[in-house]
């Protein structure tokens, strides 16, 4: 819980901040907390394996599947099927959703 609570009856906070920057401060420190939240709380499922989070880093990389294939040396329908698995294990539409979900847990 976080909190900007005062003792004081009243203060005057005109000023110091302007509207903008105040919003961006909030919107920092929210993105902030949720990175932290989502870093500590891991679902089992969630875990990826070694090549899971292989092919998801080539991914994050701009790497479509031949490319990841290629630098792998796997087949490039097993980098699908890892994508795949990697994407259901967290419930992610798209790779790029799923890069995101990865980056935001810390994982890569």
């Amino acid at each position: 819980m976080l909190t900007f609570a005062s003792s004081e009856r009243s203060v005057n906070v005109s000023g110091l901040l302007d509207d903008r920057t105040a919003v961006q401060i909030v919107m920092a420190i929210h993105y902030r907390l949720r990175m932290i939240g989502a870093s500590t709380v891991l679902n089992p499922k969630q875990a990826l394996s070694p090549r899971e989070l292989r092919c998801v880093m080539w991914a994050a990389k701009g790497r479509n599947t031949p490319d990841t294939a290629m630098l792998t040396g796997i087949n490039p329908r097993t980098v699908q099927h890892y994508l795949d698995n990697a994407r259901r294990k967290f419930d992610a539409q798209t790779v790029p959703q799923l890069i995101a979900m990865v980056k935001d847990r810390g994982l890569l």
